[in-house]
């Protein structure tokens, strides 16, 4: 069932990518690629790899926070490598389970798992609430309140959900429910997963500080969309990009395609048409998508000859 799946989502992704490139008109792009402004396109891979480095530091910071205390680079070894898992693999073997299974082995899967899990869960709080103040400036300009609504929403709806995992009331509750899951220990590791995310409600400095890093996550991540885009000699607004991109990424998340491959160029493309055109927004996407295929391929390499760092900082096979 899960190969099928797969398929279908492969498929997918083949079928919106055929749509994209269908639209495209061929003569006009390539009259727009012979004059691309190079110093553009490398601010927007410049940004993607300062977006990665950030990213990093953020979950070295959860996982110190949790005992597990690999270095930088190899943490920034693994984030690259969980990029390709993410990106080119069709496979349900995800990016964050390979960030898990790389930094097990010093604390143990539940304290490995938290710390993917936490660093997911401030990534999308911070990216509803940076879209929010986004859209608070739109709204200054076109009196459009629809993306303020939905962006609180999703901002209010994720911060409480964060709350109750930090809650020891809410984990003792759960706590009776785990003991009385006997099948495959289910509910002995539902609990000790849940105890480790408590352990972050005593850091709340280190939550801050992610937050704030989120912020900067989305901040560069706009830019690589905002300067790809410019790299076509365009010339784009800005403001724009710090609304749409972040509800592109909301969007993108849904497993419908794999890497949400496809989805992510043809919203680019609903959203900037108007602003960009529809010939410059396509290839505006797939300059983006050329980026994070380089990225992911760089990741792929690194994980061919990755190996897992032990608690004295080493690596062995």
């Amino acid at each position: 069932m899960k190969r099928i799946f797969n398929y279908l989502r492969i498929f997918i992704a083949l079928i919106l990518l055929y749509y994209l490139l269908k639209k495209i008109d061929i003569q006009e792009s390539l009259k727009i690629l012979r004059t691309i402004n190079f110093y553009y396109l490398f601010l927007a891979g410049l940004f993607f790899f300062f977006f990665l480095i950030i990213s990093n530091i953020r979950w070295k910071m959860l996982c110190e926070n949790v005992g597990i205390n690999s270095s930088f680079f190899y943490l920034l070894k693994v984030y690259f490598a969980s990029l390709f898992f993410n990106n080119i693999l069709p496979t349900t073997i995800g990016g964050d389970v390979i960030r898990i299974a790389y930094t097990t082995k010093e604390k143990g899967l539940s304290r490995a798992f938290s710390s993917v899990f936490v660093d997911r869960a401030i990534g999308f709080i911070g990216l509803f609430f940076f879209a929010l103040i986004a859209s608070f400036f739109i709204f200054l300009e076109n009196k459009n309140l629809n993306y303020i609504w939905l962006n609180i929403s999703g901002t209010v709806i994720l911060f409480l959900i964060l709350l109750l995992l930090f809650s020891e009331k809410i984990y003792l509750l759960f706590k009776k429910i785990y003991y009385k899951i006997k099948i495959l220990k289910i509910g002995e590791r539902m609990e000790k997963l849940h105890q480790s995310i408590i352990l972050f409600k005593n850091h709340k400095l280190t939550l801050f500080y992610n937050f704030c890093f989120s912020l900067i996550i989305q901040f560069f991540l706009s830019l690589v969309w905002y300067f790809g885009s410019k790299s076509l000699n365009t010339n784009p607004q800005l403001l724009p990009y710090f609304l749409y991109i972040p509800l592109i990424g909301i969007i993108t998340m849904l497993p419908i395609t794999i890497g949400g491959l496809g989805i992510r160029e043809n919203s680019f493309t609903i959203f900037f048409k108007n602003d960009l055109g529809e010939n410059n927004a396509r290839l505006a996407s797939l300059i983006f998508l050329l980026i994070n295929f380089l990225f992911s391929l760089i990741g792929g390499i690194i994980f061919l000859f990755l190996k897992r760092e032990d608690k004295n900082g080493s690596t062995k096979s």
